[in-house]
C-alpha cells in the first residue's frame, strides 16, 4: 500500500515526451529542464520535476494515454456500480438513494481525469488559503497545462514515510495542519478535498505541510454546508435538539422514524470527539475506533441503519476516517 501511493509502473520517457508535444505543442518550449524519470506515479498519471525558462521549479502531472476514456467507459456501466453499492447498503443497513450516490461518485471520478478541472480546484484552494502560516498549496502554470497535462509550482518536503521519523512535537504540528486543511474548505468556502490520503502531503521541518492533489473535490450548496457546520457546533455545545433539526433538514435522519435520544447523542459524541474533547486531543487507536463506530456502529449499535446517506454527504465517511 505504501508503494502504491506514489510508485505505480511509470510510462517510458518517449511516450511522456509524445504526450507533452501533443498537448502543449510549441508550449513545450517553456521548459528549460525536464526530468524523464518520474518522481511519482499513480493510477491516472505520473509526475515529473521540471524547471521553467523563468527559473521556477515545477511539478508536471502527465496523464496516461487512454486512461480517461477507459474510466469513462467503465463508469458508463452505472448498473455495475449501483449493484455494488446496493450490496454494501444491504450489509450495513444503510438507507441510500443509490442512483444519486452512484451519480455523485461517478461525477467526482470523471473530474479526476480532467486536469483542467483539477487546475481550477487548485486555484480555488490557493486563493482560499493564500497567506496561511502553515498550509501550502501549489500555483497552477496555465500556459503549460491542458486537459491531460497539469503544471504547478513544486512543493518541497518529506513524504509520509520520512515524516514518521520526526519528533513528536513536529508530528503534532503536522497533524493539526492536516486537520485544519481537511476542514477549512467547507468552513470558509463551499469546497472540500475528499481524497486526503498520506501520499497527498509533503512535510517540512518548519511545521508547514504541502497539499498536492486536488483531483477529487466536492462542492456544496450553501444551505447544506451551513446545516452541516451548524449541526457540528450544536453537537459540540450539547444542543441535541438543534442537531436533530439540522440533521433532519439535511435528510440524514427521518422525522417519521426519529432516533432515540441516546442514539442521537452517541452518534454526535463520536462525530465531534476531536473538537469537543479536552484540548489538545491525543489520537489513539481508541480515537480511530470511535470514528469508525460513529459511521458503522458495533455489535451493540448500528447508526447506519437509522441514518440516510444523501448525495451531498457521500464522501463524509471518507473525510471522517481520514
Amino acid at each position: 500500500l505504501a508503494r502504491l501511493q506514489t510508485a505505480a509502473p511509470p510510462m517510458p520517457a518517449d511516450l511522456v515526451r509524445a504526450v507533452l508535444r501533443d498537448e502543449l505543442g510549441s508550449g513545450i518550449e517553456c521548459f528549460a529542464e525536464f526530468e524523464d524519470a518520474p518522481i511519482a506515479a499513480a493510477s491516472v498519471g505520473q509526475v515529473h520535476r521540471a524547471v521553467l525558462c523563468d527559473g521556477r521549479v515545477v511539478a508536471v502531472k502527465i496523464q496516461y494515454p487512454g486512461v480517461a476514456q477507459a474510466i469513462r467507459d467503465d463508469l458508463a456501466n452505472t448498473e455495475l456500480l449501483i449493484t455494488f453499492m446496493r450490496l454494501g447498503a444491504a450489509a450495513t443497513g444503510m438507507t441510500i438513494d443509490i442512483r444519486a450516490m452512484a451519480d455523485e461518485i461517478s461525477a467526482r471520478i470523471t473530474e479526476e481525469v480532467d486536469y483542467r478541472h483539477e487546475a481550477a480546484m487548485i486555484t480555488a484552494f490557493a486563493d482560499l488559503l493564500r497567506g496561511h502560516p502553515f498550509i501550502r498549496v501549489p500555483e497552477v502554470v496555465p500556459e503549460a497545462s491542458t486537459g491531460r497535462v497539469l503544471t504547478m509550482t513544486y512543493l518541497e518536503g518529506m513524504d509520509w514515510a520520512a515524516a514518521q521519523q520526526a519528533d513528536q512535537d513536529l508530528r503534532n504540528t503536522w497533524a493539526e495542519v492536516i486537520f485544519r486543511f481537511i476542514n477549512t474548505g467547507s468552513r470558509h468556502g463551499n469546497i472540500s478535498q475528499v481524497d486526503p490520503h498520506p501520499g497527498n502531503f509533503r512535510f517540512n521541518p518548519d511545521g508547514t505541510v504541502g497539499c498536492l492533489d486536488f483531483g477529487c473535490v466536492q462542492t456544496f450548496p450553501e444551505r447544506a454546508r451551513w446545516l452541516f457546520l451548524a449541526s457540528m457546533h450544536a453537537g459540540m455545545e450539547g444542543r441535541y435538539q438543534d442537531c436533530r433539526d439540522h440533521m433532519t433538514e439535511m435528510g440524514l435522519i427521518s422525522a417519521e422514524k426519529p432516533l432515540e435520544e441516546q442514539d442521537l447523542r452517541r452518534i454526535i459524541s463520536d462525530m465531534t470527539h476531536a473538537t469537543s474533547a479536552p484540548q489538545p486531543v491525543t489520537y489513539t487507536s481508541d480515537t480511530a475506533a470511535g470514528s469508525l463506530r460513529a459511521l458503522f456502529g458495533d455489535q451493540n449499535f448500528l447508526p447506519a441503519g437509522q441514518m440516510t446517506v444523501t448525495r451531498e454527504f457521500v464522501f463524509l465517511p471518507r473525510l471522517q476516517i481520514a
